[in-house]
């Protein structure tokens, strides 16, 4: 398994360069149960709990990890922007049809393409 099959991307590396994260492991939710986590790495599965600060900051359910995480809903619409403008029915925030750009979907992100 590698890190693109978690939804890892080069926008996230990048963020993981820019503010000094390298000695973290990149991993995914896989499993919960009663606020303990298992966490899916590539190279291997561990156990996981939150605690200290992040733990007691949270105000909610939602503040908290969770199975999968919604990046479906991204590639979705990844992929709708790329057909929209293949059909030539993408608009501006002003109803315009856009002109002289094509965009791509590779890679599970958006390539614009001055035309």
């Amino acid at each position: 398994m590698q890190l693109k099959d978690f939804g890892y991307n080069n926008t996230l590396e990048e963020f993981r360069i820019k503010n000094n994260l390298d000695s973290f492991e990149i991993g995914r939710v896989i499993a919960e149960h009663k606020e303990r986590y298992i966490v899916k790495t590539a190279k291997d599965e561990f156990e996981a709990e939150i605690t200290g600060n992040m733990r007691f900051a949270a105000k909610s359910r939602i503040d908290f990890p969770a199975v999968g995480s919604g990046h479906f809903l991204v590639s979705v619409l990844n992929e709708l922007v790329a057909l929209k403008n293949e059909l030539r029915i993408l608009q501006d925030e002003n109803g315009n049809r856009l002109r002289g750009i094509k965009i791509e979907n590779v890679n599970d992100e958006l390539l614009i393409i001055n035309e």
